[in-house]
């Protein structure tokens, strides 16, 4: 058995869960952008993120999101560096693809700097007469400052400290590959930076502290050339946290141990801090994750705003699709399928209402985006009806199955079919707590090890509302959250799960 001894009570094998995680991997993939399928995540390819905004903004159902460049950099607190959280889907690295893509500094071939006019991504903001062109610092801001991307989402898949470090590598190498113009500088801080920063073996790094020392002269290396502080940009700032938590699910073990963990962690804190606490050389920072995990270690510190875009008031309306952005998309669909389109997809997709005090719920709501293009593009609205095969489709229940020993009958198994139920929800307490600490509580309490910490069971379902499974419907008077699922999609995405892992005889019909 995975867990050895009858105390855990855990009923899954080592072969139950290569099946598992095999058959949910598959189903996966069936709705994940190419970009981010596994066999090309970890290539150390940068092209497809720099081509993502050119590719979307040409199709012709993109929705323009543009004037998020102004929320996030015309008020007080623009030079802030920012975390954004929202689920999967939701549009952050395309949002980040186009921060990017406004803000870079077109360089040639032969490392001469150019106007943002003569970059065709960025004439895109132009010719596309983009809502941001109507902004009053557009022509100051626009191909202002020089970029350094770094992506976090490569950083899983690990299974040592030697293979995360290496994956480490692998990611600052992939942002060094967009600046092809370092190469031909001739100073010998920037040929002794690429010789050792790129160049040299993962060997040569034994010290994970010699990695977030090429960071720090990374930027100071763009700085220079471009004239001014760069823009830093991480995706997937929490991807090594979710990967922990998937890591005891889907591989039979033996596991991180929780000292690997604790320096996993401590790395990737320190690594961003290099960048984004007082850097002299660093203009602004944007984060982009799921979730929160490890955030709150150094929030204070590091002057990091944290801010869950489906419950910020300002970001809301940048990550997701409004009613009328909705309305909008089905417009270009066949005028006879139109009023079923828009009849489905209220009765399944809608539901993603944002939070904030004194407001009515019922008057807002959003909708998933990769939700609603796989659904209007992929054409599965032939007969007006949707399986429940296809409506599970929409959602891996992938993050579902990192808990299947939590999610069990002999656990919160029960709580979470009562949650299924509209009128019920689930109610959780402590939820500002999500540190490494509560990390590795529910790493362990999902493993079987030991007595689970009194508030696991309200960091897991906190964890499933990051992941995009709950809303936050209400926050009653005695502290406490209470949440429900968004709607009927998620819903079946989430009884599928049940009806395999939890116990089929108690679910009931939808």
């Amino acid at each position: 058995e995975l867990h050895k001894g009858t105390e855990s009570g855990h009923p899954l094998t080592n072969e139950t869960l290569k099946e598992e995680f095999l058959e949910t991997q598959k189903l996966a993939s069936k709705t994940m952008r190419p970009e981010r399928s596994p066999e090309n995540r970890n290539t150390g390819s940068t092209e497809g993120f720099i081509n993502h905004f050119l590719q979307i903004v040409n199709q012709d159902h993109f929705i323009d999101k543009s004037l998020l460049i102004e929320a996030l950099f015309d008020n007080s607190s623009a030079l802030e560096p920012i975390l954004i959280t929202a689920p999967p889907g939701f549009g952050k690295s395309v949002n980040l693809a186009m921060i990017y893509s406004f803000f870079n500094i077109p360089v040639s071939a032969g490392g001469i700097k150019k106007p943002p006019s003569e970059s065709p991504t960025a004439r895109k903001f132009i010719d596309r007469k983009l809502k941001i062109t109507g902004w009053a610092s557009f022509s100051a801001l626009f191909g202002s400052h020089g970029v350094l991307y770094l992506d976090f989402e490569k950083l899983n898949s690990f299974y040592s400290l030697l293979e995360f470090r290496s994956r480490f590598y692998s990611v600052l190498r992939s942002s060094i590959d967009m600046h092809p113009f370092l190469r031909l500088l001739k100073d010998t801080t920037t040929k002794n930076f690429v010789k050792r920063c790129y160049d040299a073996p993962i060997e040569r790094h034994k010290k994970q502290s010699s990695l977030i020392v090429c960071l720090d002269k990374f930027a100071r290396i763009l700085n220079k050339f471009f004239g001014n502080p760069v823009l830093v940009l991480i995706d997937g700032a929490t991807t090594p946290h979710q990967w922990i938590l998937s890591q005891q699910a889907s591989k039979g073990g033996p596991w991180l141990t929780n000292a690997v963990i604790h320096e996993i962690l401590a790395f990737t804190e320190s690594a961003k801090a290099k960048l984004i606490k007082g850097n002299w050389f660093v203009w602004k920072s944007v984060l982009t994750g799921v979730m929160s995990f490890g955030e709150e270690d150094n929030l204070y510190a590091n002057n990091l705003q944290y801010r869950p875009a489906l419950r910020d008031e300002f970001l809301k309306p940048f990550y997701g699709f409004l009613g009328e952005e909705v309305d909008q998309l089905i417009a270009l669909q066949p005028p006879t399928s139109r009023d079923t389109l828009k009849k489905n997809i209220e009765h399944y997709f809608n539901g993603y209402r944002y939070f904030h005090y004194y407001q009515d719920l019922s008057q807002d709501s959003l909708y998933c985006p990769h939700h609603i293009i796989h659904y209007l593009i992929e054409g599965k609205h032939n007969d007006g009806n949707l399986s429940i095969t296809e409506l599970s489709s929409y959602w891996s229940p992938r993050p579902l199955h990192d808990f299947k020993y939590l999610l069990s009958p002999a656990r919160f198994g029960q709580k979470f079919l009562d949650s299924l139920d509209p009128t019920k929800g689930v109610k959780i307490f402590g939820t500002s707590k999500l540190d490494s600490a509560a990390l590795i509580a529910l790493v362990e309490a999902e493993r079987g090890i030991g007595n689970p910490a009194e508030h696991i069971e309200d960091v897991l379902f906190y964890s499933l509302m990051e992941q995009g499974f709950y809303i936050l419907k209400e926050e009653q008077g005695d502290s406490s959250w209470l949440l429900t699922v968004p709607n009927k999609a998620v819903e079946f995405a989430m009884r599928v799960f049940a009806e395999r892992i939890v116990n089929p005889f108690l679910i009931g019909p939808s």
